[in-house]
């Protein structure tokens, strides 16, 4: 896209580390995993920090999008985005974006990596600590058009169910696993 829109074939840091092909410690591509996967550094875009200007909006791309030229500007993911707006930037503070899918993140000033979420390259340098599970409101809502309830409906009926929904228990795997297991 940023090609497209610049002439320049770059993509942000931030939006790179997810490809499985960046060394989130450098903050570029890996050599090693560039070999395993057969490519090499000059077939993958240019990578620059968040919030760089990639480039201008080509003059035929502005023209036909009805814009003056103005900058393409690196961007970070959507659960990054989340935090940032929500002030969730120091260890510590954590950020829970609730939709479709739930994404929980924090800040961590140090590379640190375990199965319980995956790491990701934060703004400024930092990393984020994020844990996903891509079936919270979309569970929510399947159940309820299963049933044939309106959002109204199904609060009251939830509400009326003692704490511990009488030894229910729902697996939040119903539209792939990510945090832990990480199997789509």
């Amino acid at each position: 896209l940023a090609w497209h829109l610049t002439g320049r074939w770059a993509t942000s840091v931030e939006s790179a580390d997810t490809l499985g092909l960046h060394d989130l410690r450098r903050r570029d591509w890996s050599p090693e995993l560039l070999a395993l996967a057969g490519l090499e550094a000059a077939q993958l875009p240019e990578t620059v920090p968040a919030g760089e200007p990639i480039g201008t909006l080509l003059p035929d791309v502005a023209r036909d999008l009805g814009v003056p030229p103005a900058a393409l500007v690196a961007g970070i993911g959507d659960g990054q985005a989340a935090g940032l707006a929500l002030g969730a930037t120091a260890p510590g503070v954590a950020y829970l974006n609730l939709g479709t899918s739930m994404v929980m993140g924090t800040s961590s000033d140090a590379y640190v990596t375990d199965r319980a979420y995956r790491t990701l390259a934060g703004v400024r340098g930092t990393y984020v600590l994020e844990t996903v599970l891509n079936a919270a409101a979309y569970l929510a809502g399947w159940a309820r058009d299963l049933v044939g309830l309106s959002v109204e409906e199904a609060e009251a009926a939830a509400a009326a169910v003692p704490p511990g929904a009488e030894g229910l228990l729902v697996l939040p795997y119903w539209n792939a696993v990510q945090t832990p297991y990480w199997d789509p």
